[in-house]
């Protein structure tokens, strides 16, 4: 039988002969750990699972629902600071029959006032609900960041170098890969060029950080979305909270824009660079020495540079404040 690709399953590719049988021993196992009814978290769960049984374990605990795995129920909570716990109830018992019960009589509720959903209906209210506030996302370290309920401790440079490096400027419209994080690097340092404050330094380089959590929209899609500049203001008001940043002065928007108009020249065609003519342009010429346009990095590199900068100028800013 022909390979096909699903690596949430087992990496490379999905034979159905060769990982049938592991899926089988994953419901298994997660059944055995999972039937005492207590409540785990993903991290506790995989601690007890294995190593070869803890790929696409959400999904698994999602799979329990099923008839063929049991019709159990899988009880999900948000205990706060981006963590879940899962508590499964099993088919049959009093407290599945309760929530079954609850379900269906909320279920008649909905009919009554509404009738019986058309699938366009369904599909909405499934957008609607996957759109919603309780639904986190995945991050490199292995966070689970809501963008309406999280804080500070949320926000890792880790996860911020990791995305911004893989990110493309340009919305991938470029000559080739030039990441937002090798982008952010050439401001700060620019920026460094300028003045001596290593707060503003930092400042420049996570003057993007919100895409790493919210991706790079490009500029005449941005302006139409209102909510999304909410969502913005809201993510980077959470990472100038955790390293005392702010990102509004006028030397790094500058900054930011001198290094577009540099980009643009290096990495778009010839006839493409009048359009960004309109809202950037070079530097002051007593300002062209703070600029160096680099060859791009591949991610892996750009994502170190990013890293070590960062600890570079947090390095000095403690050696400013220190007694």
């Amino acid at each position: 039988m022909k390979s096909v690709m699903v690596p949430e399953i087992c990496g490379e590719t999905y034979e159905p002969e060769r990982d049938c049988g592991r899926l089988t021993s994953q419901h298994e196992r997660l059944l055995d750990i999972m039937k005492d009814g207590k409540a785990r978290t993903l991290q506790e769960m995989k601690a007890r699972m294995g190593a070869d049984l803890t790929t696409g374990l959400a999904a698994r605990c999602r799979g329990f629902r099923r008839k063929a795995n049991g019709g159990h129920v899988m009880i999900v909570t948000n205990i706060g600071g981006g963590t879940w716990t899962y508590r499964l109830v099993l088919n049959g018992t009093d407290e599945w029959k309760r929530v079954k019960a609850d379900v269906e009589e909320e279920d008649g509720r909905i009919k009554e006032l509404f009738g019986e959903p058309t699938r366009e209906q369904e599909d909405e209210a499934l957008a609607s609900f996957t759109a919603g506030p309780s639904i986190p996302i995945n991050t490199f370290s292995g966070k689970l960041f809501n963008l309406w309920e999280a804080t500070p401790k949320d926000i890792c440079i880790k996860d911020i170098a990791h995305a911004l490096s893989l990110q493309c400027r340009f919305n991938g419209h470029c000559s080739e890969f030039y990441s937002v994080a090798q982008h952010s690097i050439m401001v700060a340092r620019a920026v460094s060029g300028m003045t001596d404050n290593p707060g503003l330094w930092l400042s420049a380089l996570l003057h993007d950080a919100s895409e790493a959590y919210l991706g790079d929209v490009i500029k005449p899609l941005k302006v139409h979305l209102p909510e999304y500049a909410k969502i913005e203001a809201r993510v980077m008001e959470l990472i100038e909270m955790k390293w005392d940043v702010g990102h509004h002065n006028p030397l790094i928007k500058r900054a930011d824009r001198c290094c577009l108009w540099y980009e643009a020249n290096n990495l778009m065609p010839t006839g493409v660079v009048e359009n960004f003519r309109k809202v950037c342009g070079p530097p002051p010429p007593n300002e062209v020495k703070y600029y160096y346009m680099e060859q791009p990095d591949p991610p892996t590199l750009a994502e170190t540079r990013f890293r070590n900068y960062f600890k570079h100028i947090q390095g000095l800013i403690a050696y400013e404040r220190r007694p």
